[in-house]
């Protein structure tokens, strides 16, 4: 055959790997992005927003009365 009119074989196309390191990274993009870091209209004196205040009076009680329960019924 003539070596002119051969194909090249095609090239491998290898998926990129999502490590535990790239999946953090990107959850933490989400909670609070590098390129805003230092950026936007906070103040030292605004206030936390009363949905956050629920929200952490919710983990609170999730983890403080919730999952000992849970533990004590799972024998722990």
């Amino acid at each position: 055959m003539n070596e002119a009119s051969a194909s090249a074989p095609r090239p491998v196309v290898v998926a990129k790997v999502t490590t535990p390191a790239i999946t953090t990274r990107r959850l933490a993009d989400v909670v609070a992005p590098r390129d805003h870091a230092g950026k936007g209209g906070w103040d030292n004196n605004a206030s936390i927003p009363p949905v956050a205040w629920v929200y952490a009076a919710l983990f609170a009680f999730a983890f403080l009365v919730v999952l000992p329960w849970l533990g004590r019924g799972a024998g722990f």
